[in-house]
């Protein structure tokens, strides 16, 4: 549950583990954002739409999920850090945790050291978070964390539909059509996906004119973690 960034650069709360098309998504159905996510671009660069479909919190819709899925009243850990994007990270899964008590959802945030949380807590926790750096292409991201088969399929999410149109995607030339496919690939996660991601991050890129050689890059602040290697200063 972090910062969603770039082209399906990814970062949700998920939890590992559940049967095909069984997600935590799916009980806290009423909570999700207000927006479905931008369709991906093909390109590197950020095209973001500025019209989306809105949806809205529904509580009751929620609980029915809840009590459909026998876990009224249930408690779940969520595993964080700041290993996760900083502070943020933590903040988010206590915002988390507030939401779901509306609903009769107890979430109990377990505060991870940064030291050791990629290899002992990350896809080893039943319920964690984690944050991602965008790809170039769509087509890479959703291979390497959301097929059914991927090494890093944190959510354990699986999709027959969702994989064949991956496929299909990355061997369509037409970019109207890639596009329509990636999109209906995005609906299909943004619907019945296994994770809980709450936001897009911008990169604000800012530096004084002494600062040289600087170039915003998509991937990450600080010239694409690269600023020591390409910038320099000019008095």
């Amino acid at each position: 549950m972090q910062e969603m960034q770039g082209i399906f650069g990814a970062a949700g709360a998920r939890r590992s583990g559940a049967a095909p098309g069984e997600t935590d998504a799916r009980l806290l159905e009423g909570l999700r954002p207000p927006a479905v996510p931008d369709c991906a671009s093909d390109s590197a660069r950020i095209r973001r739409r500025r019209t989306h479909e809105r949806g809205t919190i529904d509580l009751d819709k929620a609980k029915f999920h809840l009590q459909k899925a026998g876990m009224e009243g249930a408690t779940l850990d969520l595993h964080t850090s700041e290993a996760v994007g900083g502070v943020v990270g933590p903040d988010l899964a206590l915002h988390l945790s507030e939401s779901a008590r509306k609903v009769g959802l107890n979430i109990n945030v377990v505060r991870n050291p940064s030291d050791g949380y990629w290899s002992a807590v990350w896809m080893k926790q039943p319920f964690h978070m984690s944050n991602w750096q965008p790809r170039p292409t769509a087509d890479l991201m959703l291979s390497i964390a959301y097929m059914s088969e991927a090494k890093w399929n944190e959510s354990r999410y699986f999709n027959e539909r969702m994989d064949s149109l991956i496929v299909e995607a990355r061997g369509t030339l037409d970019p109207k059509k890639r596009h329509e496919l990636y999109c209906e690939v995005q609906r299909i996660l943004y619907e019945d996906g296994g994770s809980i991601i709450p936001l897009f991050t911008d990169w604000l890129d800012a530096k004084s004119d002494e600062v040289q050689g600087y170039v915003p890059h998509p991937l990450t602040e600080g010239a694409g973690g690269r600023m020591s290697e390409e910038v320099w200063l000019e008095a």
